[in-house]
């Protein structure tokens, strides 16, 4: 952490059991100088599945908060259920609850950690793992209770997401083959 960092004062602003907004303070001003979303326990990971020498990839199609009329692709998303949790045990849970695949540490393949945008300050892990030949148990709904559909869909389909992960996974699958 920088010095200026270390400095810096924030305001809660607004606060629920899930979220806070919060205000960044002017050191030259002491009004709020820019606000921030924080989620609760802040950070979240995407996972892409893959198969077939990575051809082809698994993206959970769900409708966003900003456009519930019309369904999005994603990997398959979560956030941590405690401050500080382990992101690769944050994966293996996530992938199951919302895959039914059994996946282990040694499977998950670590492309990225990057911040998900100016406006947050949420850190998102970007793993790939191959699940070709592991059949899925039953595919089972999170205990959000969204609603979602996996499907499997040619790599270059990525290109086509507004999914920030999506896009990033592609491009290091095209560097990787």
């Amino acid at each position: 952490m920088s010095s200026n960092e270390s400095k810096r004062q924030y305001v809660t602003v607004y606060e629920t059991p899930w979220m806070s907004l919060k205000a960044v303070v002017s050191r030259r001003t002491g009004l709020p100088a820019y606000y921030f979303a924080e989620r609760l326990n802040r950070d979240s990971v995407a996972i892409l599945l893959t198969r077939n020498n990575c051809s082809e990839v698994l993206l959970r199609w769900q409708p966003m908060v900003a456009d519930e009329n019309n369904w999005h692709p994603c990997p398959v998303t979560g956030h941590f259920d405690v401050d500080g949790e382990d992101p690769v045990k944050c994966a293996i849970r996530e992938v199951h609850e919302e895959t039914g695949y059994i996946i282990s540490a040694g499977d998950l393949r670590l492309l990225a950690m990057y911040m998900v945008g100016t406006q947050t300050n949420e850190r998102c892990y970007l793993y790939t793992c191959d699940v070709t030949g592991i059949e899925p148990e039953e595919d089972l709904t999170d205990e959000t209770g969204e609603e979602g559909e996996n499907r499997w869909q040619a790599v270059g389909c990525l290109l086509d997401c507004q999914y920030s992960a999506c896009l990033i996974a592609y491009a290091f699958l095209k560097e990787r083959n």
